[in-house]
């Protein structure tokens, strides 16, 4: 008997519903319980992806809203946001 297997594996995307779970287990992880600050950066980002609002998702922003940042801050100066999403996005990848 010949079996044949499709040469790529076609993946869809997660619902809205998986999207966010997965998320709650990311920032259940031992990395993100320890640094409050990266998992609301998570959080923010990943509910304005799955919001279709990424658009908004500026440095201001996140020193902002995510930081706790005073709107008068001059976010140019503290580079806040890069430093932040660098290691959270490294903190993202152990979890894996």
């Amino acid at each position: 008997m010949l079996l044949l297997l499709p040469m790529f594996e076609v993946k869809v995307a997660p619902s809205t519903g998986e999207a966010r779970a997965e998320l709650e287990s990311v920032l259940a992880s031992t990395l993100f319980v320890r640094s409050p600050r990266l998992s609301r950066l998570l959080e923010y980002l990943c509910i304005k992806y799955l919001e279709g609002a990424t658009e908004e998702v500026k440095e201001y922003q996140i020193g902002v809203e995510v930081l706790g940042r005073p709107p008068s801050f001059e976010w140019k100066r503290t580079g806040c946001g890069n430093g932040c999403a660098s290691i959270t996005k490294r903190k993202a990848e152990r979890t894996r």
